[in-house]
């Protein structure tokens, strides 16, 4: 990628019903699990502008993946410049208990 080229994801957000969290981590019993959102904060850390920007979010349980999804594409991303992205569909959580990985990346 080179140093004209760097995405940072700077934090992202998982919702436990309408509230967003930075970083948190819960366990809950399985009659009390709500629907997950997903959100995040993008930054362009190359020298470059960087274009066709999206996040995406998958859920991992075990090796398998059980939510995949991305936010709109942001067509352009000036250098050394932030912004926010939306994951429009909510992960519905009724697989199960388990252990579970959220993982965020930026894509351009």
């Amino acid at each position: 990628m080179g140093a004209g080229n760097q995405l940072i994801l700077e934090e992202g957000f998982t919702s436990f019903g309408p509230v967003f969290r930075e970083g948190f981590y819960s366990q809950m019993p399985i009659s009390q699990t709500q629907t997950l959102g997903f959100s995040g904060s993008i930054k362009n850390d190359g020298g470059f502008n960087a274009t066709n920007l999206m996040m995406e979010v998958k859920v991992d349980k075990g090796a398998t993946t059980v939510y995949r999804d991305s936010s709109v594409k942001l067509s352009l991303l000036p250098k050394q410049a932030s912004d926010t992205f939306n994951i429009p569909s909510l992960y519905q959580n009724n697989d199960g208990s388990g252990d579970y990985t959220i993982i965020f990346s930026a894509q351009s």
